[in-house]
């Protein structure tokens, strides 16, 4: 059994307890909520070089007392020309600390022997063991082919014997590294060894059996001729040589390869876990590979469980001849909001790398949406909104996820893709959602990105960028690079770590120092900022990260010398003349409001508007005729006070939300609904109408009815 997990904002005093072996971990059960295993976190002490491990346990182990032992062995290889030597690593846990009062040394036996038919010992080692020493650091020398392939194969076992009062033996099968990473490839022209567009492409993904076989899966799409060699293959062996370890191509069927390689060796094994092993497919017009790609091992993710989408050139109608090849993992949630996660492979020379992921139920594009606009090989995100028809298509047959590109703006490579889903159901319902909706508290907005899912209204540090921070607005990521106030010192300088410059030196209040010299001098100390969960310098300011609104320019944040704290203060405005009726901001990001022009004309609010909106006045509008404070709402113009239903294609006038135009500022709202008192199967919503309402005769709920005593019961309470 393997449990994974992420462990994400540690604490310093829990990083330096988990370098310094001061965790425990314990695994509880039913049975034993108290804990049935438990033992102290070590670091890894081959880190990288572990390549197998065994765990071990007693025979006469007894879980419910505090007398119970256990242990692990982590093994690595080390190769001194042509010979390899095995060095283990043993931590038994309470074990020698019975003897530390009775023994100097205590008499330890270690067997390793091969598993399965009749047992055979093939290497034993005696040893003595002073109770106080926390590892048993052993090796084995000049090991022959035939132990290495048995090593390999998981054919072999590790015994520990411990020679004292209790004479306990600890036991376990030696296998391949236990790990949640799993292992996968795609497969690309671009990746070939000699370049080739021909709009071909391919994923693998491999893991590792109980009994130690490889296993693999592979798919691949539009090749331009027959398949004739499905190779994974190692290192080089000279040059333009390269080590050949299988041909998959038996197993290969209508665009298929399956199975289990059972005849790896230390040398496969050592490559699988360091990303040393490729996939190559031959055809019969390129015989030294049309698509190949590095078999690449990452840590396990719920959400990438399941076999990605390919996308291909060879999807697009006509062929697209290019050397790219995409993968895809796509979910829906209960709240119909559908998680993307692109990653593409294959890109070369100097082209632009701006890319767009469109999604469209088939090939006459029809209900067609834009996900994301990126620039690198990669591209994650959550879309709402998602049209019912789409949900239907990818529910019964599939829909088009394609990316387009500078170069083919009508699309590159395009894929397949079906979801089951129940959204043509429930669509309906979700799409009244809204904070004054019935369903507000069952709603959840929160967002997925790096493949990690943040709550409405949290905030984050970029996993890509540390000077740009990010935050959850109803589903949506929102990111804004970090604004560094104006340094007015003539020597600035860049502390590792920050974003910002910084004046060079700063007043202790008793000598001057040199700030990266403060810095270091107090490197456990500095201020840590709520606000963007980050610990920042002495003597180092920065502009506050305010979510939804992105970083404040009002506000000048400071990390106090020798205070451990950090002070904050706001812009000094104007006193203003004129009546608060006639106070405004030119732009929502000013931090002062101003009195506002006596002119019938207000270029600074269309300016200002049109710039936020990215909206040009309507062809047709007369713009000298606009009034004070009016605004442009899908290049039509509202005149200030104005109110309208918005239109928005393909459903037409939305009845049940209003814009309203203030002041060069138009904000739209839901119409506010009361929650009917039943039970939400006996809600009805009538045609026409924009709230849910209560079928006749519907009982009213229990927890409605119990507010309502309470309400009675204190009136009651208040009377007398």
């Amino acid at each position: 059994m393997k449990v994974c997990g992420t462990w994400e904002h540690i604490p310093r005093v829990y990083k330096a307890a988990l370098l310094s072996g001061g965790l425990r971990a314990v695994l509880t059960t039913e049975s034993f909520p108290d804990g049935q295993l438990e033992g102290t976190i070590h670091v890894n002490e081959l880190d990288s070089q572990e390549i197998f491990s065994a765990v071990l346990h007693s025979d006469i182990s007894k879980l419910d007392e505090e007398t119970a032992s256990g242990g692990i062995t982590m093994i690595s290889l080390e190769k001194n020309g042509d010979i390899e030597h095995a060095i283990f690593l043993v931590k038994l846990h309470n074990v020698f600390e019975k003897y530390q009062k009775q023994l100097d040394t205590i008499p330890v036996t270690i067997t390793v022997s091969r598993t399965g038919g009749r047992q055979q010992r093939i290497n034993i080692i005696n040893m003595q063991i002073i109770p106080q020493q926390a590892t048993i650091r052993f090796r084995w020398e000049a090991m022959t082919n035939q132990e290495l392939r048995w090593l390999a194969r998981q054919q072999l076992s590790l015994s520990v014997n411990v020679q004292g009062a209790l004479a306990e033996t600890f036991n376990g099968i030696i296998k391949i590294k236990q790990t949640c990473t799993a292992f996968r490839a795609a497969l690309s022209g671009g990746d070939a060894l000699i370049s080739s567009s021909t709009g071909a492409g391919g994923t693998a993904d491999f893991s590792i059996g109980d009994n130690g076989a490889l296993l693999y899966r592979i798919h691949i799409m539009g090749m331009s001729s027959p398949v004739t060699a499905i190779t994974i293959e190692g290192e080089t062996i000279k040059q333009g040589q390269i080590r050949i370890v299988s041909n998959f191509v038996r197993s290969y069927s209508d665009g298929w390869a399956e199975g289990a390689f059972h005849k790896q060796n230390t040398k496969e094994v050592e490559a699988l876990l360091s990303n040393k092993l490729f996939i190559n497919v031959a055809t019969e017009r390129f015989s030294d590979g049309e698509i190949r790609g590095q078999v690449v091992g990452e840590m396990f993710q719920e959400d990438r469980s399941e076999f990605p989408f390919l996308l291909t050139g060879s999807e697009m109608e006509p062929v697209v001849r290019t050397p790219i090849a995409g993968q895809a993992w796509i979910s829906i949630n209960k709240l119909c909001q559908i998680h993307y996660e692109i990653i593409l492979h294959g890109i070369t020379g100097n082209r632009g790398n701006e890319f767009v992921a469109v999604i469209y139920a088939d090939t006459t594009e029809q209900h067609k949406r834009n996900l994301i606009t990126f620039n690198r090989n990669r591209a994650e995100g959550t879309a709402i909104g998602i049209s019912k028809y789409l949900f239907q298509a990818m529910n019964n047959e599939y829909v088009i996820l394609q990316i387009n590109s500078k170069g083919y703006p009508a699309g590159e490579i395009r894929g397949k893709v079906t979801v089951i889903n129940n959204c043509q159901d429930t669509y309906e319902l979700l799409m009244q959602s809204d904070e004054t909706n019935n369903e507000l508290d069952e709603v959840n907005f929160s967002c997925v990105y790096e493949r990690k899912e943040y709550e409405d209204g949290a905030s984050w540090t970029s996993a890509f960028d540390s000077c740009v921070m990010c935050s959850c607005q109803r589903s949506m990521v929102v990111c804004d690079r970090m604004l560094c106030p104006t340094v007015t010192c003539e020597n600035t300088v860049q502390l590792e770590g920050e974003c910002c410059p910084s004046c060079g030196v700063v007043s202790t209040g008793e000598i001057a120092l040199s700030l990266p010299d403060l810095a270091q001098e107090e490197v456990a100390s500095g201020c840590f900022f709520e606000a963007d969960q980050k610990w920042h310098a002495y003597a180092t300011s920065w502009h506050p990260y305010i979510p939804p609104f992105g970083f404040s320019s009002c506000a000048l944040c400071s990390c106090v010398p020798g205070k451990n704290e950090v002070s904050c203060t706001r812009s000094t405005c104007l006193t203003l003349t004129c009546s608060e009726d006639e106070q405004w901001r030119a732009n929502p990001t000013d931090c002062c409001l101003q009195c506002r022009a006596k002119s019938t004309e207000s270029p600074t609010i269309s300016s200002t508007m049109t710039e936020m909106r990215g909206l040009q006045p309507a062809d047709g509008v007369d713009t000298s005729k606009k009034q004070e404070g009016g605004c442009y709402f899908k290049k039509e113009f509202f005149s200030n006070g104005d109110d309208w239903h918005p239109k928005v294609a393909p459903f037409g006038s939305l009845n049940c939300i209003t814009c309203r135009c203030k002041d060069g500022r138009s904000k739209c709202g839901r119409k506010k609904c009361l929650r009917p008192a039943c039970p939400r199967r006996a809600r009805v919503q009538e045609p026409g109408e924009c709230c849910l309402k209560c079928v006749d005769g519907a009982s009213l709920r229990k927890s409605s009815t119990k507010r309502l005593r309470r309400k009675k019961a204190s009136k009651s309470a208040k009377s007398v």
